[in-house]
């Protein structure tokens, strides 16, 4: 009871994964924070690792910083001419969330798999959180070999 689990990963799927997920709402939101801040850490020392990786692409890439804008839009909901501003950040960063959910709907064939959307939706803000807190608190640094 009070307890959130995650568990989206069937057996099939999980072993081409290769990595630990906290299946607990809040541990898993925890970690992605924490990548969020590392990923700010990793950019400032390599930024030609902005862009993506074999793991991660620019769609992946946008969300945090768009959940950020999200969250810094709120208050333009107060005022009449800037009310579509949240609702537009919004759609646009649920929007991001198909290409993968619908990848995981063709490739499992079960429709919990729907549950990704709204999942990576809020993933997105934890990201961002993190990644906001990584270059608000980390200073830039050479790469190793630079001059």
């Amino acid at each position: 009871p009070g307890k959130t689990v995650v568990t989206l990963i069937p057996r099939s799927l999980s072993s081409q994964v290769k990595h630990f997920h906290p299946v607990r709402w809040r541990a898993y939101l925890r970690t992605q924070a924490r990548h969020g801040y590392y990923r700010a850490r990793l950019y400032l020392t390599h930024r030609e690792r902005v862009e993506g990786d074999a793991y991660s692409n620019v769609v992946d890439h946008s969300q945090p910083p768009l959940a950020l804008v999200l969250l810094a839009a709120l208050p333009t909901l107060g005022f009449p001419v800037t009310r579509w501003v949240v609702p537009l950040v919004a759609l646009l960063l649920l929007l991001l969330q198909v290409p993968m959910t619908v990848r995981l709907l063709r490739r499992t064939g079960q429709w919990r798999y729907g549950c990704f959307a709204p999942m990576s939706f809020v993933r997105a803000f934890a990201r961002g959180l993190g990644l906001a807190r990584g270059l608000l608190t980390a200073r830039p640094t050479q790469p190793p070999g630079a001059s």
